[in-house]
Formats: C-alpha cells, sequence, structure tokens
C-alpha cells in the first residue's frame, strides 16, 4: 500500500508532468496561415525567388503579390501577432508555480528547541481547470490565425487593386500625353491659318483653350501616376525611387462569370473574419460552461508540510486550503462571460449579413464595369472611329476644315481612355469581389487591350483648307 506521505507527493508531482504536455509549434502556427491563405486562391511560395530577382522584370499581378508577401512590413506585423497567441497557449497548458513555506519559532520554555515547519502547496482549482484553459486556448489561437491570415489577404487585395489602378493610369497618361500633344500642333496649325486671314480670332482662341485643357488634363494624369505609383510602392515595401517597373498590359474581360449562388455560398465558408468570429463565439461558448462550474471551486491549495516539533518529533501529512464560497459566489464571473457571448453571437449575425451583403454588391459592381466595357467596346470606339472616318472623308473633299477633323480625333482619344479606365475598374471590381467573397477569383485572361494610336499630325497635309473660314 501506498503511504500518505507518497500519494500526495505523487499528487503534487502529476499535474506538472501533465503540464508540460502542451507544446507550441516551432513556427508560431505561420504554416496554419500559409495554409490558411494557399487555400483561398493566393500563392504562397514556400521557398520563394529572392526580391531582386523579382524586381529584374516589369511586375506581373502575380509577381506584385509575391513581393507583398516578401516585403510588405505591414504583413510582417500582423504575422507577429502569432507569437503573442502562442505565448497564450503556453500559458494555459500550464499550472501555477507551487508556492514554498518555511518557519523556524523559538520555544521561550528552557530547554525547548526550535520548532521548525516546512511546507509546499500547489493551486489544486488550476489542475481542475488546466484541460478546459488549455482547450479555450488552442481554439482562441486557431481563430487568432484566421484573422491573420485575413489581414495578410486583405493586404494582398489592396495590392492587386493598387496594381491595376496604377497600370490603368500610366496607360491613360498615355493618351493624354499624345491629345496634350496633339492640341499644341494644332494651336501652331491655327496661328499659321490666322496669320493667313483663313480664321477668325475666336477660332484660334477656341483652339488655344482647347490645348490649354489637354495640358490641364496631362499635369492631372501625372499626378495620378505619382500617387497611384507610391501607394503600390508602399503596399509592395519599396521606394518610389526604385527603378522596379510594372507591366502595362491589361486584358478584356473573361466571357462569363461565377453564378452569384456559387459565390454567396463561397463567402459563408472562406470569409476569415467569419471563421474567426465562429471560432471566437465557440471559445466563448466554452468560457460560458467552464465559468458556471468552476466559479464555485473558489481557490483550493492542495499542500504537503513537514514539521519538526521543539522535543524533536516530527510530523508531516497533506494539507488542503479551500475558499468557502459563502459571501461572494462569483456571479459577476459569471455575467461577464455571459455578456461576452452575448455581443460575440450579435457580432457574427451583424458580420453574415454584411458578408451577404457584399458579395451581391461587389458582385454588381462587376456586371457593371462589364457592361461599360461593352458599351465602349462595341459603341462608343466604332462609332467614334466611323466618325473619324467620315470627318476625313468631308476633309478630303473640301467640305468641312481640318480643325473640325482635329476635333473628332480628340474625341476619340476621349473614348479610348474611357475605354481603358472601364478595362481597369473591372478588374478592380473583379478584386473587389475576391475581398467580398473571402477568395482570389480564379485566373481568367482575356484578350489584351490595344489601342490604335490615331495620327497626330492627321488633317496636316489639307491645312490649306478650313471649310467654313472667311
Amino acid at each position: 500500500m501506498v503511504s500518505t506521505k507518497y500519494f500526495w507527493r505523487i499528487c503534487c508531482l502529476l499535474p506538472l508532468g501533465l503540464a508540460g504536455c502542451t507544446t507550441v509549434p516551432s513556427d508560431l502556427g505561420r504554416a496554419d496561415v500559409d495554409a490558411l491563405i494557399a487555400e483561398r486562391g493566393w500563392s504562397v511560395p514556400t521557398q520563394g525567388p529572392r526580391l531582386d530577382a523579382l524586381l529584374t522584370e516589369p511586375l506581373t499581378p502575380d509577381a506584385a503579390i509575391q513581393v507583398v508577401l516578401i516585403n510588405n512590413p505591414g504583413l510582417q506585423a500582423s504575422l507577429a501577432r502569432l507569437g503573442f497567441g502562442a505565448a497564450d497557449v503556453y500559458a494555459a497548458g500550464r499550472l501555477s508555480n507551487p508556492s514554498f513555506s518555511a518557519g523556524w519559532l523559538d520555544s521561550d520554555a528552557v530547554g525547548e528547541g526550535t520548532q521548525r515547519t516546512l511546507g509546499v502547496a500547489l493551486p489544486f482549482a488550476d489542475l481542475l481547470t488546466l484541460p478546459a484553459r488549455a482547450g479555450m486556448a488552442k481554439a482562441e489561437f486557431a481563430a487568432l490565425k484566421s484573422s491573420v491570415a485575413g489581414e495578410v489577404i486583405a493586404t494582398l487585395t489592396d495590392a492587386e487593386i493598387a496594381f491595376y489602378r496604377h497600370v490603368a493610369d500610366r496607360r491613360v497618361q498615355d493618351i493624354r500625353v499624345r491629345r496634350a500633344t496633339a492640341a499644341a500642333l494644332a494651336v501652331e496649325l491655327a496661328a499659321r491659318f490666322h496669320a493667313a486671314g483663313n480664321i477668325n480670332d475666336r477660332e484660334l482662341a477656341e483652339q488655344r483653350a482647347a490645348a490649354a485643357e489637354a495640358q490641364l488634363e496631362r499635369l492631372e494624369g501625372a499626378a495620378r501616376v505619382q500617387a497611384s505609383r507610391a501607394r503600390l510602392a508602399a503596399l509592395l515595401g519599396l521606394s518610389t525611387a526604385g527603378g522596379w517597373q510594372v507591366e502595362l498590359a491589361l486584358a478584356a474581360p473573361p466571357e462569363q462569370e461565377r453564378p452569384l449562388a456559387e459565390l454567396e455560398a463561397l463567402a459563408r465558408q472562406q470569409r476569415l473574419d467569419l471563421v474567426a468570429a465562429r471560432a471566437e463565439a465557440d471559445v466563448l461558448a466554452q468560457r460560458l460552461g467552464v465559468t458556471r462550474w468552476s466559479r464555485w471551486l473558489g481557490d483550493i491549495e492542495l499542500g504537503y508540510e513537514r514539521e519538526r516539533e521543539t522535543d524533536g518529533a516530527r510530523l508531516r501529512g497533506p494539507t488542503v486550503d479551500l475558499e468557502i464560497p459563502l459571501f461572494n459566489q462569483h456571479r459577476d464571473d459569471l455575467l461577464v462571460a455571459e455578456a461576452t457571448l452575448g455581443q460575440a453571437v450579435a457580432g457574427l449575425t451583424a458580420l453574415t449579413l454584411e458578408v451577404e451583403n457584399g458579395v451581391r454588391l461587389a458582385y454588381a459592381g462587376v456586371n457593371n464595369a462589364r457592361a461599360r466595357v461593352a458599351v465602349y467596346r462595341d459603341n462608343l470606339i466604332p462609332a467614334q472611329a466611323d466618325v473619324v472616318a467620315r470627318t476625313q472623308e468631308q476633309v478630303n473633299f473640301m467640305l468641312t476644315g481640318v480643325f473640325e477633323l482635329l476635333d473628332v480625333k480628340r474625341d476619340e482619344l476621349a473614348a479610348q481612355e474611357g475605354y481603358l479606365q472601364s478595362v481597369s475598374d473591372y478588374w478592380i471590381a473583379r478584386a473587389e469581389l475576391g475581398r467580398a467573397v473571402g477568395a482570389r477569383q480564379p485566373a481568367a485572361v482575356g484578350e489584351p487591350v490595344e489601342m490604335e494610336s490615331p495620327s497626330e499630325d492627321a488633317g496636316h497635309e489639307h491645312h490649306h483648307n478650313h471649310g467654313g473660314s472667311p
């Protein structure tokens, strides 16, 4: 039979061995975060290319994403949060340290020695709640990993949007530069016509005003290019002064989109903020259950004490200290746990509704952008090209003047600018749809969008004629 002495020693030491079983992953959960991101359509390299290798060529959208994953400081800060969660898991899986007590009491009686008392005590309530606390900490860590992965995906989506916006600004600026150059040439031509008496002062002023407006648009476009480059650079973790460039290709929208019902169902599964909110609500429900029974325990200390009396006799045995829940049954802890769970459940309901509405709104944005692309491509641009062709015929037959031809060519450039902007709006809307769904939309490659460059000196061969001039 095991003696009382050894029985209580085993009871005190066993929890220490159990507590040591809880381990923290060596990568602090980074592999789990990467897996969550990859499951949602983002490419996460295990041993990705070096940053300098990525920057040697103009960046594609996928290459830009790789640069963000490698170099974005904000992502590094988000990933550092995993350390806090790992610390909580470590702490929850271990008991509070035992306390050691010692006492030396001298007797005033003649011939009596010193009474010595040694004791060790362990918080027994910690042992009873250890499995529940460890389980909740792991669940909270899982929710944290979902939250961190969601932050990473949000940053990647921001970078994708910034990429398309910068590409669009660059392409649009090219058109604005051509338009400003053509307007400046038109002013020179108008000045010669005016000197020859072929146009009046008002017509010359009109060309000068048009050239000034084109210059203002060019300057505005240059500012937009700088702003979008700065936004993209911040997400890439690069300096705007660096020599990195982006690939200026824009593809036309694919032929069809995924059904809305499929995207809504996908969002309910893939949105990591929903996953984290559900996990948090589950943890709080577990915590409420633990609080309901553990609040009656109070403080319990299980210990062992060894005492040597003044006469030399030795006393030893177990000790128990119990808190009697007479005046305080810790109902405040129960009320806090219930209120916290109620808030989490209400927040989850609100977030679910927000996600559903967000998917519908983003889907409508994609369809609207697609419709605008179609109107530009199928109606406005062909119509503007026809106007230019018919006006060119009239100039050839001296039925109208060269400045009318320059005006309609400026309108054609404006239509091309709008078309490019609508194409980039589509890809931006598609990225926003991916954000709303919680997963990057599958790659869909359309035909590259190419713009014909209208001749900037069109009409110069007919500069001798200006229909309607005196």
